[in-house]
């Protein structure tokens, strides 16, 4: 595997653990994309005091969202 391979393989990971959560509030321009990802029970696994998750996408050219 690639190196490019093996980073779009871990965005897909990250992304699929975060699918049970809200994002409550976002920031950001096409530098930076601060996302507030909600889901209580995943963050208490790492940390009993955690509520959320906080995702920072640096340099992003394209995200999408697909529905359905």
């Amino acid at each position: 595997m690639t190196d490019l391979s093996n980073t779009l393989d871990d965005i897909r990971d990250i992304f699929s653990i975060l699918h049970d959560g809200t994002t409550s509030t976002w920031t950001g321009d096409k530098n930076l994309l601060t996302l507030e990802v909600d889901c209580e029970y995943l963050a208490e696994r790492i940390d009993k005091s955690y509520e959320r998750f906080t995702l920072n996408v640096d340099r992003s050219t394209k995200l999408n969202f697909i529905l359905g």
